[in-house]
């Protein structure tokens, strides 16, 4: 089957379809069932479907015969030349901190949540340019 072929197209489209109603139906009995009948509700979520209808070796083949390219060039890393462009500034954490990070969201049971880095004093951030420039570049 080539990339684009209309079957694979269909059938990208009807799954979404599926994808949406169940969604939506899902969405519009979650409140009813949460709130009378939890055990049913929390029960539902650690069910375990073991019977599809696709094989994991059919989908993979699935997927690389919808995304896989073998004509793309393999991606490649190499070190610049001059590291002190690569590393970090003071100055870059704190322009980010003010402009580009949001405060109000969290990131899970970390022991420093990242909102914490938002409200830290600026004598900071030189202190935290260094430990990024020693752990990913250095």
């Amino acid at each position: 089957m080539p990339k684009g072929d209309i079957s694979i197209i269909q059938a990208t489209k009807n799954f979404y379809r599926v994808c949406l109603k169940r969604r939506k139906e899902f969405a519009q009995e979650t409140p009813h069932m949460l709130k009378y009948q939890p055990k049913r509700f929390w029960g539902f979520l650690r069910k375990r479907h073991t019977a599809t209808d696709v094989n994991a070796q059919q989908f993979a083949q699935f997927n690389e015969a919808l995304y896989y390219n073998d004509k793309l060039p393999t991606d490649t890393f190499t070190l610049p030349e001059d590291l002190t462009v690569a590393k970090v500034t003071a100055a870059e954490i704190t322009q980010v901190l003010e402009f580009h990070f949001k405060a109000n969201k969290s990131t899970g049971l970390s022991n420093l949540p990242t909102q914490c880095l938002k409200w830290l004093h600026k004598s900071t951030h030189p202190t935290i340019a260094t430990f990024i420039n020693k752990t990913a570049i250095e």
